[in-house]
């Protein structure tokens, strides 16, 4: 099946239905077209192996979103002159396009990009992609951009100055086979979430990102995680302040098994991410860091916020970095000896839905009755989320303590109030505040509790209303001329638990 673009009228259609998409096999642009937007014009052409945009004529469109997304059999497509000036969001525009093999977007002018999220997700036959010379001074959103891109072996961002540029997040994911990231000028001082940046990227063996600084980035967990070649990195610009007041480090440099040589700088503290170096990933390896002058730490005692490399005592990289040995002594076992957080106590404040991504405050965290410091006698890290539920966070030990906890922080469905009460013959109606249209998705139904005593500490009968859009209900078999307490909260029913908001504020009702 053969799909036309066409022109009618001044307003451009795409030509067919969309209840068709998945049996379009080719696609022609038939008539010289100018639109302003090509939002999920081609989407879900899953059978398409052949597009000819050659009278397609890109120069007025402003958005480019999902335009190719989900084309799963298309292998390539003539891009290459196209007039993306005044494009301002591509996001999503090639997402899993998994046979496409070339793609060339080299002479893009991306001036006016603002949101490249998920553009080039998951093209895993994607061999070879050349973004070097595009202009990201309005690019705010990278995040998820090339992940999935398992055949890339080379991507250069060196040039890439990016001033606006805030959410990056697993931007460069998954990307399996990528074994030169070239980030060396990659500047991007308003970066706020870096979290799995080069997760799982698998057979990158060494890299740069000295030029970012993270200053104000709160999320930088996973930053390596499963990068399992990797031996060398240099982070010496980074400033991890921000990032360890959030509890924004757990696994770091997670499942690297083979890194052995790191630059760090004088506002990046690492102390307790450090992995420790093994025999059997790395030659030699004696399980502690050495710097420059012959020290030797162990993994958790690296110190923070100095200038310096460290290479895993030992190995190769260690050979080449040590100038000369030190007089100076290392740390005895009893030294490092540190106190274990298993039989910690955490807790962590639940927050009521709000419709936004909520996180949790720092958790209160005790050993044997003495309250730790948060960046100091601990890290910690939770993604968080937008949905009624329970959320893991994980206690990580530093300093002093070391090991780890896990916990629960909730989102709890927003709360109700008691509307009215009616009171009739030894019963009476409850009437409560309905929920807003969004709140409603994130509420299972309602609870009421009914007690005599104006605390709730007896006589307590708890009444559960299924249903989330339901208001009211009828409590009876009371006693006669008895005074009653009433309150109402909102659930949402999550496996076989439930989530709870908190109690409306008490009303009382005599009955009749």
């Amino acid at each position: 099946m053969t799909a036309a673009v066409e022109e009618t009228s001044g307003a451009i259609r795409r030509g067919w239905s969309s209840d068709v998409d998945s049996q379009v096999t080719k696609v022609i642009v038939r008539d010289a077209i100018k639109p302003s937007d090509t939002f999920s014009w081609f989407e879900d052409m899953t059978s398409c192996t052949e597009m000819d945009l050659a009278k397609l004529d890109t120069g007025n469109v402003t958005n480019m979103d999902s335009m190719f997304a989900q084309c799963t059999s298309l292998k390539s497509v003539d891009v290459s002159g196209w007039d993306t000036s005044k494009v301002e969001s591509m996001a999503l525009m090639f997402w899993n396009c998994s046979s496409l093999e070339s793609l060339d977007v080299s002479r893009w002018d991306t001036s006016k990009l603002g949101s490249a999220a998920s553009m080039f997700s998951c093209c895993g036959s994607l061999a070879s992609l050349d973004v070097s010379r595009w202009n990201v001074k309005s690019l705010k959103d990278s995040m998820l951009m090339f992940k999935g891109c398992r055949s890339l072996k080379t991507l250069d961002v060196s040039q890439w100055h990016a001033p606006a540029l805030t959410r990056a997040w697993e931007m460069f994911g998954q990307c399996a086979s990528l074994e030169n990231l070239v980030a060396t000028g990659w500047y991007a001082p308003n970066l706020k979430n870096a979290s799995a940046l080069l997760i799982e990227c698998s057979s990158l063996k060494s890299v740069d990102l000295s030029s970012l600084s993270m200053a104000s980035v709160d999320d930088l967990s996973n930053l390596f995680y499963g990068c399992s070649s990797l031996e060398q990195v240099d982070v010496s610009g980074m400033n991890t302040s921000k990032a360890i007041q959030n509890g924004g480090l757990e696994g770091f440099f997670g499942n690297c098994p083979k890194l052995s040589l790191v630059k760090v700088g004088a506002q990046t503290n690492l102390r307790g991410f450090f992995p420790t170096p093994s025999a059997s990933s790395i030659p030699g390896a004696t399980g502690r860091w050495v710097n420059a002058k012959g020290v030797a730490f162990a993994a958790s005692a690296i110190p923070g916020n100095v200038a310096a490399s460290y290479a895993a005592e030992g190995s190769t990289a260690a050979a080449a970095l040590v100038k000369r040995p030190s007089s100076e002594p290392v740390p005895s076992p009893a030294e490092t000896k540190k106190t274990s957080l298993a039989k910690a106590s955490v807790s962590v404040k639940a927050k009521a839905w709000t419709g936004k991504t909520l996180k949790p405050a720092a958790p209160t965290v005790k050993v044997g009755g003495k309250t730790l410091r948060a960046g100091t006698d601990y890290t910690w890290s939770c993604r968080g989320g937008k949905a009624v539920g329970s959320y893991k966070v994980t206690v990580t030990g530093r300093g002093a303590y070391a090991g780890s906890k896990t916990a629960t922080f909730k989102i709890v469905p927003k709360g109700t109030s008691v509307k009215k009460l009616t009171k009739a013959k030894r019963a009476f109606t409850v009437k409560w505040k309905k929920p807003s249209k969004a709140a409603l998705k994130q509420i299972t139904g309602h609870k009421v509790q009914v007690s005599t005593d104006k605390k709730f500490k007896k006589a307590v009968k708890t009444k559960i209303v299924r249903g989330a859009s339901k208001t009211s209900l009828k409590v009876t078999k009371l006693k006669s001329k008895k005074t009653y307490y009433v309150r109402v909260c909102s659930y949402k029913k999550a496996g076989k638990s439930a989530v709870c908001s908190g109690w409306s504020k008490a009303q009382k009702v005599k009955v009749k």
